[in-house]
């Protein structure tokens, strides 16, 4: 049975400026399944027409819509895929410093850095293991920002205050472009004293 008083809020990817795909959805719905939870996706708001923070305020009005109706915080969880973690975890940081504890946030392959620092992001694509490339991360971010710094934490949040968050579970692999992109998010978020 699912645990009727619990709700995941998921954030799929799309690079900031595409859809939902079919294959998120179901992934999305394979997580909710095997975490017994009912789900929620959230279909932001997309780029270039609404640039950064447009997502990030959708899904925290997603969020607060599930309390006013009597979702208790503690029983909400975040899951995100790769842009959709940087959306997630803005979102997760906002609520934090209105007083609001998630119970968890869940970032599968997250892009976190629009800075675009992470060195995965060239040598992964050079070797046909990861289908994004700089180039692309490049103008999807640049769609995305529209003026707002690459270093905010609204839109890289890797680069916020990482502590006080709900605990956080990050997955990577070797052959992922964003690998290093999660790996800087889990030291900083451990630094900061965060549940990693």
């Amino acid at each position: 049975s699912f645990a009727h008083d619990a709700i995941l809020v998921c954030v799929p990817s799309g690079s900031f400026v595409t859809a939902r795909s079919g294959q998120i959805t179901a992934l999305m719905a394979r997580v909710a399944k095997a975490a017994r939870m009912n789900a929620c996706i959230v279909d932001y708001r997309l780029a270039p027409e609404h640039p950064c923070p447009a997502a990030v305020d959708d899904v925290e009005s997603v969020v607060c819509e599930l309390i006013a109706r009597g979702q208790r915080p503690e029983r909400i969880a975040l899951v995100a895929v790769s842009s959709g973690a940087a959306i997630a975890l803005a979102t997760a940081m906002r609520l934090r410093d209105a007083g609001i504890g998630l119970s968890s946030v869940t970032l599968l392959s997250p892009w976190t850095d629009l800075a675009l620092t992470g060195l995965s992001l060239v040598t992964k694509p050079l070797t046909n293991q990861s289908g994004m490339s700089l180039e692309v991360a490049a103008l999807c971010a640049h769609l995305y920002l529209q003026g707002v710094s690459p270093l905010d934490p609204v839109a890289s949040p890797v680069y916020g205050d990482l502590s006080e968050l709900a605990p956080m579970l990050i997955h990577t692999s070797r052959a992922d472009a964003l690998h290093d992109d999660a790996r800087a998010l889990s030291q900083r978020a451990f630094q900061a004293g965060t549940d990693v």
